[in-house]
Order: structure tokens, then sequence, then C-alpha cells
């Protein structure tokens, strides 16, 4: 039988310092300047929408103006990035 863990919380893997390179080429992406690793890492927790928010209000922007969806494509962004093997 085959299986496949996911491990959200980096209680068994530490995920932080890949979810900190995907966040940071994401803000590359749209022209921001990176995020240190320690503020990074002190908005994991609660899923990628809140660390997308997060990270959004970090750089001075509103993460879900009315009539946009900034922080859904962030969101699917970052969720590629952290995926790939």
């Amino acid at each position: 039988m085959a299986a496949v863990i996911f491990d959200l919380d980096g209680t068994l893997v530490d995920s932080a310092p890949d979810i900190h390179a995907a966040v940071n080429r994401l803000l590359a992406d749209v022209g921001e300047a990176p995020l240190p690793f320690q503020t990074v890492k002190s908005f994991i927790g609660n899923g990628v929408p809140t660390l997308v928010a997060r990270v959004l209000h970090a750089c001075g922007h509103a993460p879900n103006r009315p009539g946009r969806r900034p922080g859904r494509r962030c969101s699917c962004a970052i969720t590629r990035r952290t995926a790939r093997p």
C-alpha cells in the first residue's frame, strides 16, 4: 500500500525554509523586496491564505481589495512553488 504524508505545520519536516523561498520568489515576481526568514516564519500557521494575507500586509498591500483577489492568486502561486518535488 502506498501512502502520502502531508506535514503542514512543521512537526515532522522543517518546511519553513521552503516556504520562505517560495514567498520571496513570489515577491520578486511582483517587484517587491524579499522578507527576512524570521518574518516569514512568524507568518506561518493557519494555512496558506493566512500566510499570504500576512505577507501582503507586511508589504503594504491590502490582501483583497474590492473587485480584486490578489490574495487568492498569491495563495495558488505559493502552493505550487512549495509542492514541487
